[in-house]
This record gives structure tokens, sequence and C-alpha cells, in this order.
């Protein structure tokens, strides 16, 4: 996966939270806390989209133009918040079923900066748990950018371990 952060950062601008920011996630920290204050509704959809010989995809583009009629439509920027973590906690669940080929059960990882979102956390674990998936967190590192390296750097290829 590449760049949670960002579409966290244009859903916060959308919202109207934050349009500029001083500091990595600070977007997405606005835009996690208005969600421990919205209500969960199922109200947003993304797309999984798997072309034959190439990458899982999460399409967003659903999800984003959703969230721009409801701002449009002056829904409440905290329930607007609510409902698209819970739309990524959806999203990365079914997209863990088709990787697992179908399979409601294996190991998830849940590792990266977007991870650090206690809000997407809280809800990621029984979720994924009611999938069948046992997960794995950070518990002694963190999951952001510091937390991969080491992971990459105990994980990588024998000849990249001590460059």
């Amino acid at each position: 996966t590449t760049s949670m952060g960002r579409l966290f950062d244009a859903v916060a601008s959308l919202v109207g939270v934050r349009h500029d920011i001083d500091y990595e996630a600070e977007a997405a920290l606005d835009l996690e806390a208005l969600a421990a204050d919205g209500e969960w509704s199922r109200r947003y959809t993304g797309e999984i989209v798997h072309e034959a010989g190439g990458p899982l995809r999460l399409d967003w583009r659903p999800l984003i133009r959703a969230i721009a009629a409801d701002v449009l439509a002056g829904v409440p920027p905290s329930i607007i918040a609510a409902a698209f973590h819970e739309a990524v906690v959806r999203l990365m669940v079914d997209a863990s079923v088709l990787v697992h080929g179908g399979e409601r059960r294996g190991l998830v990882g849940l590792t990266g900066g977007v991870f650090q979102n206690a809000v997407l956390t809280a809800n990621c674990l029984p979720a994924f748990h009611a999938a069948g998936f046992e997960i794995l967190t950070h518990h002694s590192t963190p999951p952001n950018d510091g937390g991969l390296a080491l992971g990459q750097a105990v994980l990588g290829p024998p000849q990249s371990r001590f460059v």
C-alpha cells in the first residue's frame, strides 16, 4: 500500500478540517478527532479493483464523490469523518478477504503510519477478527516509517541487510 496519509489529508480538506499542514499527519489527526465524535453509518463505499495480472487496488473515487456530496449537503463533519473511517475499515477487510483467495481466515498485519490513528486501529481489530483473521500489530516499535524500516531491514533480502 502507499500513501493512505494523502487520502486522509484530502478528506480532511474536503470536510473543511484543515487545508494546510505544518507537520506530517496534522490533518489526519484532526479528522481522527472528529471521527471519534461521529456515528458510524455505513454511509460510504469504495471499489476494489483487481485486474488480471495486476495488483489489488482500492478505488477511492466513489467514496470521495459521496463525501463531496455530503459536504455540499451540509452533513456535519463529524458524521462524514466517522463514516470515512468506517469505509476504510470495511474496504481493508474486504481487500484482505480477496488477497486470501476469498477465505475469511488468515494472518493480517496492520502497519504503516495510518495505524497510529487510534480510531482506525480500534475499529479494525474487531472488524478483522469478525471476518476470521488473526491480526498482527506493533507493540515495541511504531507502525510508522521507523517501524516499517526496521521490518524491511529484518525481513528484506540478505544482500540489503547491511547496506
